[in-house]
């Protein structure tokens, strides 16, 4: 089962939430709401200590009338999504277990919310690819399996072969889907790369020699990413990015991620460091042997 939270909507609509899904004014939202008073993506679902919280993005959340950033949630709660729309949290879906993918490596990979991709190899990435043998997607509050043109339900205990290899689905621990991890995925051989980031620098050095410091909106960018660790929404990063109101998030995300590509592509560094993964969501696209270095809470806000 996949972690996820049921609203109660105003006009006593029920809506399953899954973690990472957005509520908010945008059409993409998993909750959507219409008033001018919600934010495009007001507020995220979040896993956190084994417990689902709902984190404030571009709006206001209440709860007994008094603002609050973030909300651990408890079923029979309610609270306000702003100041005009109350939810109602009419129940969490909590599994003590979550899917896990076995046959990859020598430790499973729990499976966040999402499509998956099984490539040759076989390896696994986030998303959607071309090239793609089978895919792995949630259905509900479980998941189905896309291989040969069939699609099936896939849980503990079922098989995928392929190339001669077999992938096993399995039970793994709630506590595997609230490590802080970035999918690592099979690539073509090339220099590995080392990324640090502080509050107000992000630093990346390859082992060709190739570096590059970047500022502002990039900087920002590759550390949200590297901070959440696992792929983001672009809505959940352009809240934060820009939290100026009569702001066009999705004309400014486009923009500066052309421009953190255009500053990779002339450094010598990896242009498709940042991938988009076709449902929204960006994430890095690491290789083995590559290196994160989180300084955020070191004295100063960068390299001297």
């Amino acid at each position: 089962m996949i972690p996820a939270a049921t609203f109660t909507t105003p006009e006593n609509t029920a809506h399953t939430v899954v973690v990472g899904g957005l509520l908010g004014r945008h059409p993409s939202a998993a909750l959507h709401r219409p008033e001018a008073t919600v934010g495009e993506a007001h507020a995220l679902l979040s896993l956190r200590g084994g417990r689902l919280v709902l984190i404030a993005l571009r709006g206001s959340l209440f709860v007994d009338s008094e603002p609050a950033g973030e909300v651990v949630l408890r079923k029979g709660q309610s609270l306000g999504l702003g100041r005009e729309v109350t939810l109602r949290v009419e129940a969490l879906h909590l599994p003590e277990t979550v899917l896990g993918l076995a046959g990859l490596g020598e430790e499973p990979v729990a499976l966040d919310p999402g499509p998956w991709s099984i490539l040759p190899g076989p390896t696994l990435a986030a998303g959607l690819r071309p090239e793609a043998r089978a895919l792995l997607a949630p259905l509900g509050l479980g998941w189905a399996l896309l291989q040969d043109g069939r699609s099936r339900a896939f849980g503990p205990g079922d098989k995928i072969e392929l190339d001669g290899h077999r992938l096993t689905g399995l039970d793994l621990p709630l506590s595997y889907a609230t490590r802080k991890r970035t999918v690592v995925v099979e690539a073509p051989a090339g220099p590995t790369l080392e990324i640090e980031v502080w509050r107000a620098i992000t630093r990346l050095r390859a082992a060709d020699g190739h570096h590059l410091d970047l500022v502002g909106h990039p900087a920002r960018i590759l550390r949200e990413i590297v901070l959440n660790g696992q792929p983001m929404h672009w809505l959940e990063l352009a809240e934060v990015l820009w939290e100026e109101k009569e702001v066009d998030l999705r004309a400014n995300w486009r923009r500066q991620l052309q421009v953190l590509r255009r500053k990779l592509r002339v450094a010598g560094i990896r242009s498709d460091l940042v991938r988009s993964l076709g449902d929204g969501r960006a994430m890095l696209d690491l290789r083995p042997g590559d290196r994160l270095v989180d300084h955020t809470y070191a004295e100063g806000e960068g390299p001297v």
